[in-house]
């Protein structure tokens, strides 16, 4: 009878040394899982890869994204690359989940993709030359300007004009403007008096437009959208620009409403008279002058231009602002 009773006291001794002593004392909460992720970037143009970044907390250790719109539409990697190819406003959704628990983020309309090819009728970036890299293809000729660092400080990615005998001609092509147009640049000068683009003919009354600083040193907006019709001024507003730094500027004409801005700003607007405005001509888009009755260049500028853009219809405000903060 002893010996049955120290058995099983030997064997309660090692089932209680098998226990293992339970040493976590953390508690569920700790594990709760809180979703939460960013982007380098939510205003893009179309066909751009951008980065997610997790900031999920809770010991995450599983990631499920879901991006509307992007390829790939779905991934598994904490930290994804995605690109976008289509225009328009995509939500984002991020699953993340530890052993314990789980969470869920959406953010609808989250991203904003633009197309900035579409209607881009004209596209000079200067980069070491003047070829027009929009469809329409229709390049330049550089006439003595030479190429200098832009905004970013990049060699030979901008246009310098000494304002004697130095322009880009653009051809006559109206490239299928007609009574909408949208001019987008950058300019550095301190000259007063310069014509930055151009396709107008100051002696006929013809339909035209040009862009320039006059001379007190403010940018102006001219010209005319129909035969014979009236001059076009828009009353300007205290924004110099010859001032040697650079300048962000935006022209356009929607019809009878021409407007301009400086660096993101509306210094500029006029209604016009026209009851059939139009803007098409046979002169010379130009680029550092404006050509005159004799075909004689006059007003040229001293100073640097870059990255000119033209569009055959009127950009949004989301567009104008991706142009003026990244470029094209």
């Amino acid at each position: 009878m002893n010996n049955i009773i120290l058995g099983l006291s030997f064997t309660m001794v090692i089932l209680l040394s098998c226990v293992k002593e339970d040493t976590n004392d953390t508690p569920m909460s700790d594990y709760k899982v809180s979703a939460d992720f960013s982007t380098d970037i939510q205003l893009l143009n179309s066909g751009t890869a951008i980065h997610f970044y997790d900031h999920s907390t809770g010991g995450v250790n599983q990631w499920e994204w879901y991006f509307e719109g992007g390829t790939p539409e779905r991934s598994t990697d904490k930290n994804p690359t995605i690109t976008y190819n289509d225009k328009g406003q995509f939500s984002v959704s991020l699953i993340c989940s530890n052993y314990f628990a789980r969470d869920t983020i959406t953010m609808d309309s989250f991203i904003t993709v633009l197309d900035l090819n579409e209607g881009l009728v004209a596209y000079f970036p200067f980069n070491g030359n003047a070829n027009d890299e929009s469809k329409t293809a229709i390049n330049g000729n550089i006439v003595d300007a030479v190429f200098t660092q832009d905004r970013f400080g990049n060699e030979n990615s901008a246009l310098s004009f000494d304002g004697d005998g130095d322009w880009v001609t653009c051809g006559t092509d109206n490239r299928g403007i007609t009574n909408l147009i949208t001019i987008s640049l950058w300019v550095k000068s301190s000259d007063s008096n310069g014509i930055i683009l151009s396709k107008y003919n100051i002696i006929h009354a013809n339909p035209g437009y040009i862009l320039f600083i006059n001379k007190d040193g403010y940018p102006g907006l001219n010209g005319r959208d129909s035969k014979y019709g009236d001059y076009i001024r828009p009353t300007l507003s205290d924004a110099k620009i010859n001032d040697s730094e650079w300048h962000h500027i935006l022209a356009t004409i929607n019809n009878d409403k021409w407007e301009l801005m400086v660096d993101g700003l509306l210094v500029g607007e006029i209604l016009s008279q026209s009851l059939s405005p139009y803007l098409t001509n046979d002169i010379e888009l130009t680029i550092g002058h404006i050509i005159n009755d004799t075909n004689v260049p006059s007003r040229e500028i001293a100073g640097l231009v870059d990255d000119v853009a033209i569009y055959n219809r009127i950009l949004s405000s989301k567009e104008i602002e991706f142009i003026r903060l990244y470029g094209l």
